[in-house]
């Protein structure tokens, strides 16, 4: 039997391994200008820098709890566009929110969006997966690492981070997403037969989550699918 299995660059895996134990987290403040950390956009390095700061160790088993408790995290498309940066980086050589586009005809949202805070204004889930940005892979057998999974309309968002294909048929496509209860976590859907949508593969649940990623892309079933960035080569 011929195994064939796809994954993402090592130091796009290894700013995941990072953010592992880091909670979700989402911003309700109307205050625009806080800092990524307060606004669920947070990079590793800032979490990491925050840990240390308050003497709590960046692998401790108080790392959950403290950054819950002082509404630290990631919310799933800070999480995302930290990912995708990454690669766009190692790809393209840019900042992936120089390369996803937004449309809007105010001028001071086109100001906070491409110069103040454009990790905050443009990378939600529904622009980052919309048509503007990207395509869909309707055939499972084509789906690679990077492939975005939009769930729930676009209000929610995964990233395809490992693909496993045994003699050319795919069975296994891992993913990472931030979600209620689990924060940063892995999850995986065996394929049961790539020439049928998603939604009737067996996705694995995931302990501690609020919401199932399957219950997520079932829930406006007709808005959700794979998705590839067009111009992330």
């Amino acid at each position: 039997m011929k195994k064939e299995v796809k994954t993402l660059p090592k130091e796009t895996i290894d700013i995941y391994k990072r953010y592992l134990n880091t909670p979700y987290f989402i911003n309700k403040s109307k205050n625009k200008f806080l800092k990524n950390l307060n606004t669920g956009k947070a990079t590793v390095d800032e979490i990491e820098t925050f840990l240390k700061k308050n003497k709590i160790g960046i692998n401790s088993k108080e790392r959950f709890d403290f950054l819950k408790k002082n509404n630290v995290g990631v919310d799933c498309s800070g999480f995302a566009s930290r990912i995708l940066d990454s690669i766009s980086l190692q790809r393209n050589g840019v900042h992936i929110w120089k390369i996803v586009k937004r449309k809007t005809i105010n001028p001071i949202k086109v100001i906070y969006s491409h110069r103040v805070r454009p990790v905050n204004a443009k990378m939600n889930a529904d622009t980052i997966t919309s048509n503007e940005n990207t395509n869909e892979i309707k055939s499972l057998k084509d789906v690679i690492p990077s492939d975005l999974i939009r769930m729930n309309g676009g209000k929610h968002i995964a990233i395809v981070s490992e693909t496993l294909k045994e003699n050319g048929v795919l069975k296994k496509i891992k993913y990472w997403h931030s979600t209620e209860g689990v924060g940063v976590c892995e999850g995986d859907i065996i394929i049961k037969d790539q020439n049928k949508p998603l939604q009737y593969q067996e996705w694995k649940k995931i302990k501690g989550a609020e919401y199932q990623p399957l219950d997520l892309y079932k829930k406006r079933i007709n808005s959700n699918s794979i998705r590839r960035l067009k111009l992330l080569k």
